[in-house]
């Protein structure tokens, strides 16, 4: 970059308060001879005052050089938008609304958390982005692409990048545990593999590691409807894991188990998501759990945005709102 001067009114020649110029002329990116002056002479107050009379002059030619110049930022303080919901509407037959124009976005890595009463739009919403349900109007863009209507064969690619859990663990009961886990690796997997079984030992240790990451490795050999609610579910997790996807839809993860067995499921939640960076859109409907576990909300009400922001600000007020005037807001230890 060529040096910044500034000329005094008192000689006409250029200087520069930092540097010494050995050669009777600024550093142009090919001349030698400029250094930080480490012996500052006593500045005059006339000197002084020239250097800041001209300091802007100064300013405006670093400006100039420096045009072109990209500035990296890091990568945390971007937001980029992985996935965006764009008026989204669901209708069912009977003319019942289930989604109304709605729209946020959300960021990668992000934990979001939607609330509302039951047949608010909930999970409506989260089958809509997985293509359980079809919006009737509407847009769902991941990184930038129409995914509202997929084709038949980008459907299936489609469902692995964005994997979902439910309220029901819809596990195979007569199953090991490993073999349930094994079933999220199907839509990877050829057609004659999956019926005979034949999953190779990398997939094997994969899952392994999935059920390490949620604390039930032990159970692996162990038939499926042996465990309890809360194991069950986070074999469902483990399972929508192998799938390697980039987002994870839970539809009500914990509201079928007891308070204490939620905060365990939720964990294992908040774990993957901090640490396979996998963004999680997750229905719940204790706002303590809310509270605790979400980075931002989403609150729908009779298939309506109603509140978009930080769960700190859902106070009693706004607890009313989306909720209505006569509930109450039900507290988990």
């Amino acid at each position: 970059m060529i040096c910044p001067t500034i000329r005094g009114n008192e000689t006409g020649q250029p200087f520069c308060p930092l540097m010494t110029h050995d050669q009777g002329g600024c550093h142009d990116g090919n001349r030698a001879g400029v250094r930080l002056r480490r012996d500052f002479p006593p500045l005059s107050r006339r000197r002084v005052h020239l250097i800041a009379l001209n300091l802007p002059r100064a300013l405006s030619t670093m400006a100039k050089n420096c045009r072109g110049v990209v500035f990296r930022r890091k990568a945390h303080t971007l937001t980029a938008k992985q996935l965006s919901i764009r008026n989204l509407a669901k209708r069912f037959s009977g003319d019942i609304h289930a989604l109304r124009s709605v729209s946020f976005d959300v960021e990668k890595g992000e934990f979001l958390v939607i609330i509302g009463l039951s047949g608010s739009g909930k999970s409506t919403l989260l089958r809509c982005i997985n293509h359980l349900h079809e919006p009737t109007g509407g847009q769902i863009l991941l990184h930038g692409q129409d995914i509202t209507r997929p084709r038949t064969a980008e459907r299936r690619q489609l469902r692995s990048r964005v994997a979902m859990i439910f309220q029901q663990f819809n596990l195979i009961g007569r199953h090991t545990v490993l073999s349930n886990v094994l079933m999220g690796a199907l839509g990877r997997t050829g057609t004659l593999k999956s019926i005979l079984g034949l999953f190779s030992a990398q997939e094997r240790k994969r899952a392994l590691e999935y059920l390490d990451l949620v604390g039930i490795a032990d159970k692996a050999n162990i038939r499926a409807d042996r465990l309890s609610g809360g194991q069950q579910q986070r074999v469902a997790i483990a399972r929508a894991l192998m799938q390697k996807p980039e987002i994870l839809l839970a539809d009500e993860p914990v509201s079928s188990l007891d308070p204490a067995t939620c905060h365990v499921v939720m964990d294992y939640l908040k774990k993957i998501n901090r640490e396979l960076d996998i963004t999680i859109l997750c229905n719940l409907h204790f706002l303590d759990l809310v509270r605790r576990y979400a980075r931002r909300v989403v609150a729908l009400r009779e298939g309506i945005l109603v509140f978009e922001g930080d769960p700190k600000e859902i106070d009693q007020e706004w607890f009313r709102r989306i909720y209505g005037e006569e509930t109450q807001d039900v507290h988990i230890e």
